[in-house]
């Protein structure tokens, strides 16, 4: 990171990384396009972009708390996402933490079941992927499903993974 910004003049590593939080965003934007920051940063590592991407935030974030949640953070989170929705960074700067650590926790929560479906919960599930996909006869349908869609349908009692998988 710090050979980037020596090579393009950058003095702080955090505006290329958090761009939004400074008035020069357009112009930071467009030299982290097109100069390939993140394709620099990967550079002899056998990693996907997005990997390197949220480790490069996670390493220059301002995150003040780290390791487990307490039960008084999470009711915050809770009550901090009912007041704003999915703005994560938003929800970051009320925590101090990481926002990803902030969005998966929230999506770990989600979960309600563990463990083998029910046979209720399985014809939920076909319920689910008649509605999203518009289709009766879905049992050839592996395609164009919106497994986030079919968990919303069944009231999250799973999540769009469980729900993949399962199907």
């Amino acid at each position: 990171m710090e050979s980037f910004c020596e090579i393009h003049g950058v003095e702080e590593p955090r505006t290329l990384l958090y761009p939004n939080q400074y008035e020069e965003r357009k112009a930071l934007k467009k030299l982290i396009h097109e100069a390939g920051l993140f394709r620099h940063l990967a550079q002899g590592l056998d990693r996907p972009l997005w990997n390197v991407y949220t480790r490069a935030r996670y390493m220059y974030s301002n995150a003040e708390v780290t390791g487990k949640w307490t039960p008084k953070e999470h009711k915050k989170l809770m009550q901090l996402y009912e007041q704003h929705g999915p703005r994560w960074a938003l929800i970051s700067k009320s925590l101090g933490r990481f926002e990803d650590n902030i969005k998966q926790r929230f999506r770990h929560t989600r979960r309600k079941s563990m463990g083998r479906w029910s046979a209720k919960e399985s014809r939920l599930l076909i319920q689910a992927v008649q509605a999203v996909t518009g289709k009766q006869d879905v049992t050839n349908v592996t395609s164009g499903i919106s497994w986030q869609a079919c968990s919303d349908f069944m009231n999250n009692v799973r999540n769009g993974r469980q729900c993949h998988n399962h199907w």
